[in-house]
């Protein structure tokens, strides 16, 4: 039967294999993960560029006044938003679409796991969501045509776990899948450069964009890391090193392989 099949029986089982190991780092890494969690917020500089400062600004402003309302507002206008919660990401997306050998007990710990890096990511989907309605509504108002904007803002901006939202090497095989795990912000972060790039902008505010997207998250990360991370802080003899290194191994994470060589960064810096 091997012979007649060209051996997919084996083939079938190390992707069962590779899929339960993938599920068990998806929730491992980021499951109840009080520093992903933390790290959600600086997400909000990727919404400037792809929305404009002026109207994430006027977003947040509407967040922060009534955060509650403002979720129900949002949320009751927008089926996608209402989803956000399960579709955020591809792993949390699968999890809560399975429907066979789910325990109650393992249905539970997979709908809390996700719950703290959630409502952190709210507190940047939101105001990003609600920048994206004011801007397409100021330039035509039609809510149905704003709405669309708006959700489409968030998942540019932002990422989604969603199929239609997938970058193609995200929707590979089981191996290539375990190797994309966490990857969907980074992917965000490239493609937004990549349209940044090719727009007509000037080299000043591509030159801007650029800083926005893939130094100001580096470097804010590390100072937030290094904020909640227990221990000896440290001296700031080596801050530039230590910042050269988080700059690189953000760099390194934008693109699939090159991320699993991300610890070269700390060797080059010599960190």
């Amino acid at each position: 039967e091997a012979i007649a099949t060209g051996d997919a029986g084996t083939q079938e089982a190390i992707d069962k294999a590779l899929g339960r190991l993938r599920q068990g780092v998806s929730i491992a890494g980021l499951g109840f993960n009080v520093m992903s969690a933390a790290m959600q917020p600086l997400g909000i500089t990727q919404s400037i560029v792809r929305v404009g400062a002026k109207w994430v600004g006027k977003g947040v402003a509407q967040y922060a006044a009534n955060p509650i309302k403002a979720a129900k507002d949002v949320q009751a206008k927008s089926e996608f938003m209402r989803n956000r919660a399960r579709t955020r990401f591809r792993e949390l997306n699968e999890l809560r679409n399975q429907v066979q050998g789910q325990t109650v007990l393992k249905e539970r710990l997979q709908a809390s796991a996700y719950v703290l890096m959630m409502k952190a990511q709210q507190i940047v989907d939101l105001p990003t969501w609600l920048g994206a309605y004011e801007k397409a509504m100021s330039e035509q108002p039609d809510e149905g045509r704003a709405i669309a904007l708006a959700d489409q803002a968030v998942i540019d901006a932002q990422g989604g776990g969603q199929l239609k939202d997938l970058a193609a090497i995200e929707r590979g095989g089981p191996a290539a899948k375990l190797f994309t795990v966490f990857y969907g912000f980074m992917n965000t972060a490239l493609n937004l450069g990549v349209a940044q790039g090719m727009s007509e902008r000037s080299a000043a505010k591509k030159a801007a964009d650029m800083l926005m997207l893939y130094t100001v998250p580096a470097v804010l990360g590390y100072f937030l890391k290094n904020a909640l991370t227990p221990g000896d802080s440290g001296d700031d003899e080596d801050l530039l090193k230590k910042l050269a290194a988080a700059q690189l191994e953000f760099l390194f994470g934008l693109f699939v392989v090159g991320r699993e060589f991300a610890g070269a960064a700390k060797i080059a810096t010599g960190t």
